[in-house]
């Protein structure tokens, strides 16, 4: 009898963990943020949005999510693709829109609301708010375009009127890998709130080209705006 209890309670668990779907990722949470950009080279003036993707199972969010959604302060729809707009390297979403993109064929301010509707579950809206204003693009004072520099240089840039820090992007065009780089798996970033920096001994190699670029950033816990100086290209001496 006690056999013949076990073999049904046996024969149940089976047919329950075989029939049973397999346990479903659920959004839990998103982190937006929206800011603007603007460049010289070419020039141009964008609304950027980033958004962060949590999930119960710590999925692929390209595989759980159903749409994102930006309304924009004057009405506009902005879509994001849950696959195109994915970038593995930051785990989140980002995309950059022209004044073309808008209603009202501008960028405008105010706030932006961003949804998030996943393949299973409910969708979580989360906002951010803007001035869509611009900062100055830095100019590099030193080095100069296609000069050759020692290995420790100090570079330098003019100062950008509200701005509260800025980030060095560097990358070895001789190897092809970066200096200090936007991508947080493995990457180094360099950030100061001086209009100059001093590269470390051991980061340039010796006769080598290199590209840079420096960004002034407007915002630390909320990143409202950025600007990019154009790409310059240096050489580094023989030793």
């Amino acid at each position: 009898m006690k056999f013949k209890q076990f073999f049904t309670l046996g024969l149940f668990l089976l047919l329950f963990f075989t029939f049973c779907p397999a346990a479903q990722a659920y959004l839990s949470r998103i982190s937006a943020d929206v800011w603007t950009t603007n460049y010289t080279d070419p020039q141009q003036q964008q609304l950027n949005v980033w958004i962060g993707i949590t999930d119960t199972q710590n999925k692929n969010p390209p595989d759980i999510i159903a749409s994102i959604e930006v309304t924009a302060p004057d009405g506009s729809i902005l879509n994001l693709s849950p696959i195109e707009n994915w970038l593995q390297y930051d785990r989140g979403y980002w995309a950059a829109f022209n004044a073309a993109d808008f209603d009202g064929q501008q960028i405008p301010a105010g706030l932006y609301k961003v949804k998030v509707t996943p393949k299973n579950g409910f969708p979580i809206e989360q906002n951010d708010a803007i001035d869509a204003t611009f900062l100055d693009p830095p100019v590099i004072t030193f080095p100069t375009d296609g000069s050759t520099i020692t290995t420790t240089p100090t570079i330098r840039w003019n100062p950008v009127p509200g701005a509260t820090h800025y980030r060095i992007l560097m990358w070895d065009d001789s190897w092809n890998e970066p200096v200090y780089w936007f991508w947080g798996n493995g990457y180094q970033k360099f950030f100061t709130d001086l209009p100059g920096a001093m590269i470390p001994l051991g980061k340039l190699k010796a006769n080598h080209q290199y590209r840079l670029r420096i960004e002034a950033r407007f915002g630390h816990q909320d990143l409202d705006k950025r600007s990019r100086s154009d790409w310059i290209y240096i050489n580094t001496d023989a030793l």
